[in-house]
């Protein structure tokens, strides 16, 4: 609902025609907004990293634990898969880890995708999770950046 719920994916006014493709990292200065989803001659879909359909290898700015990450609606990712080991705490901030295939299609390393403002760490898990909030507020965002090759 507009200007009541936090959207989900964005429509952009560009598209094949303007050499963007399907995976392509969308961004907003250092901040990772998502990625191309669909894309047509004019129009392209962005999924936002908070969309339940996202999903990503990340790293801590800290102390570099790697983990994945998952949209998990409103402003809030889920990082999972964190070594038990692993030093992560609340304020951690969040990075890509960089998974960019041949071609040049996906995240390039260090953009940001916020910062953890919870730590669930139980000795009997195999791995450590957290709750990750994004620092963009996505209803404001009017310009976005799609890197292409």
């Amino acid at each position: 609902i507009p200007g009541v719920s936090p959207p989900q994916s964005f429509i952009i006014d560009k598209g094949t025609e303007d050499n963007i493709k399907v995976g392509n990292a969308v961004i907003y200065k250092d901040n990772l907004v998502g990625k191309i989803v669909e894309s047509n001659l004019y129009f392209s879909k962005i999924d936002l990293v908070t969309s339940s359909s996202f999903s990503s290898t990340v790293k801590t700015l800290r102390t570099n634990s790697a983990g994945v990450i998952k949209g998990a609606g409103e402003k809030k990712m889920i990082l999972d898969n964190v070594l038990q080991s692993s030093d992560i705490k609340v304020s951690d901030v969040i990075l890509t880890k960089g998974d960019q295939d041949i071609k040049g299609i996906g995240f390039p390393p260090d953009l940001i995708l916020g910062e953890l403002i919870s730590v669930a760490k139980k000795p009997s898990n195999l791995f450590q999770k957290g709750e990750v909030i994004s620092l963009l507020d996505f209803s404001k965002l009017s310009t976005v950046f799609v890197i292409r090759y």
